[in-house]
């Protein structure tokens, strides 16, 4: 075995010839392989039958060329196919931009539901819907994409968007490592904040479209004017619902000017109800105060003149109730604290650790009794209040030359609502403006009525320590009565307000009317609801008849026929303190007992049992 084992050893060629017989160059004469031009490359030669060998090659730098010349001839194709490309019709254009918009909204529909489902995860879906604004690959259809994605990204905003203010890292922090948890969250917050930014950026930049709609080549100016009262909206609709997250006030800056300045009665009125929806919502008072320093700013730049009155009734729907002036005098004393400090720099380490041990415990009874929050919030109201009559007044000064008379109502109304709440030391200045005003002759009853209210306004609180005899309110109030009664068109007088005048004219200040002055108003208010039509009114009026009898048992005069022997009424006289109401009767109720409707005629004669 072993002698067969080194025969077979010895029949073995060589190691290494065949590798060596592998790589060697196959090379054939040059009258089977002529030469050609380029690099030659030598493929495996095929065997015929007969034992012949047949070469085969190729050729790199034709195979190439070929290459390359297939494509240049497919870009010509193209190239030609574009040119020679047939026009279509209205039909199909209109066919295809239907098709298109239809997919947009079923890509806008997919990813906004995925992203309500799971924010966290998504912020990928909220890029590819926000760079959907920059698409403009389709000119025919992309104003339309444009209008779905803003409006369906600005309710996507209102509803991810978390309860709180995302605070950005510093440097260092952004060092710190992180556990897996946080370390999402975190990141989720800072893309989600990105995406904000860069989406009320480009809400900005389509809001600019409406001013100079012509500018743009790729859009008609029509087309421009709509998607930005689109913008518009949505930015309202963030500003109303989004005021404790990031870039508030920003959004404050752009959308103020526009409820004002905008020449789009529509643009103006959503703006105006976004403010009134945040005054109403508005539970801390921040984004508030930031919106009325705003409204003052635009008031202060536009004056009187440009100001519309929708505007300033935003003002009204605030809702104030308590302010304190002496909370706002502590924010001047910067110079007392800096003293205070050095002084505690200046203490010993024993002093200092039994300040801060006081300190920590004060702070925990007041988040005990969370009374802190009520101060604050009570702060930032005085600071809008002040704000609002820095607003009011400035228009009031211009009121003699007649430059505020479409936007005095609304001032007028601002006043009444918040003149409880003025300072004490301009109480005798809004008083004299408020006299000089009704005394004028120029008012309307609806101003004139707003006046009055607000100066009784003013003497029912605070101002009771005044000693101010509003008598020129009551001839006013008196005249207005009979001007109303003697009108032809009473239905479209503001029967309301008057009687609001009164009862805080007449009942709330019961102690300081006069009988006469009293059985004056009892019986001009009779004679108003004789030429009243509306049911709602006239029981309205028998109402008020009814509290200023029971105000005084001496009005039962007005029911006694011998009443009349003290006197003559004169119903024409502007003063009811010489009209002579004492010597005239309440024939009115006996005419209203007979009146068509049944609930108005039982209203007279429960009165009349009453005297």
């Amino acid at each position: 075995m072993v002698q067969r084992k080194r025969k077979n050893a010895r029949d073995r060629p060589a190691l290494g010839c065949e590798e060596n017989f592998e790589k060697r160059p196959r090379l054939f004469q040059k009258e089977i392989l002529p030469q050609k031009n380029g690099k030659i490359r030598n493929l495996l030669p095929i065997k015929e039958s007969s034992g012949k060998f047949i070469p085969q090659t190729y050729e790199e730098q034709e195979v190439l060329d070929h290459q390359e010349d297939y494509e240049d001839s497919k870009t010509i194709e193209k190239s030609v196919e574009k040119t020679l490309q047939p026009a279509r019709s209205k039909e199909e254009l209109l066919i295809q931009r239907r098709k298109l918009i239809v997919e947009k909204k079923e890509k806008i529909a997919l990813l906004s539901s995925s992203i309500v489902a799971d924010p966290q995860s998504s912020l990928k879906m909220i890029k590819e819907l926000r760079l959907m604004l920059e698409d403009r690959d389709t000119p025919e259809s992309f104003v339309t994409i444009h209008k779905l994605v803003i409006a369906s990204l600005a309710c996507l905003f209102v509803d991810i968007i978390p309860g709180y203010r995302i605070r950005e890292r510093t440097e260092k922090e952004k060092e710190v490592k992180l556990s897996k948890d946080v370390k999402e969250l975190t990141d989720y917050e800072e893309g989600l904040l990105h995406h904000y930014q860069l989406y009320l950026k480009s809400l900005e930049k389509f809001i600019k479209y409406r001013k100079n709609p012509g500018k743009y080549k790729l859009m008609s100016p029509d087309a421009a004017k709509s998607l930005g009262k689109v913008a518009t909206h949505s930015l309202s609709q963030l500003y109303a619902h989004t005021a404790h997250f990031n870039f508030h006030a920003n959004v404050t800056l752009v959308l103020i000017p526009l409820a004002n300045n905008d020449p789009d009665c529509d643009v103006r009125k959503t703006c105006c109800e976004a403010i009134s929806t945040l005054f109403s919502l508005d539970k801390n008072g921040n984004s508030s105060l930031n919106t009325v320093k705003a409204i003052a700013n635009v008031a202060k730049e536009v004056g009187p003149k440009k100001l519309n009155p929708e505007f300033l009734n935003t003002l009204l729907c605030l809702r104030i109730k308590v302010v304190d002036y002496s909370m706002v005098g502590i924010a001047k004393n910067k110079e007392e604290r800096k003293k205070m400090k050095e002084e505690k720099k200046k203490l010993s380490r024993r002093k200092k650790k039994e300040s801060k041990i006081e300190q920590d415990k004060d702070q925990e009874l007041k988040e005990l009794a969370a009374s802190e929050d009520q101060e604050e919030r009570t702060k930032i109201h005085t600071e809008i209040v002040q704000q609002i009559f820095l607003i009011y007044f400035r228009i009031l000064k211009h009121e003699n030359g007649g430059d505020c008379r479409t936007i005095l109502p609304s001032i007028l109304e601002g006043l009444a609502k918040f003149a409880h709440l003025i300072n004490i030391d301009f109480f005798n200045d809004l008083l004299n403006v408020l006299q000089q005003l009704v005394s004028s002759g120029t008012l309307s009853h609806r101003e004139n009525l707003h006046c009055i209210y607000a100066a009784f306004q003013i003497l029912s609180g605070q101002g009771e320590v005044l000693n101010i005899d509003p008598i020129e309110f009551y001839k006013i109030a008196y005249k207005i009565i009979l001007e109303m009664a003697s009108e032809s068109n009473t239905e479209h007088c503001n029967v309301e307000l008057l009687l609001k005048c009164l009862d805080v004219m007449l009942n709330k200040r019961r102690k300081q009317v006069t009988l006469l002055s009293l059985c004056a108003f009892v019986k001009r208010l009779s004679m108003l609801g004789m030429q009243l039509t509306s049911t709602g009114k006239i029981l309205q009026i028998l109402k008020q008849v009814g509290r200023l009898l029971n105000s005084n048992s001496r009005t039962n005069c007005l029911f006694d026929v011998e009443s009349l022997a003290l006197g003559s009424y004169n119903p024409e006289v502007n003063d009811p303190l010489h009209s002579g109401a004492q010597s005239t009767n309440l024939w009115e109720l006996h005419l209203m007992r007979r009146h068509y409707v049944s609930v108005v005629s039982r209203s007279a004669e429960n009165l009349l049992k009453r005297g």
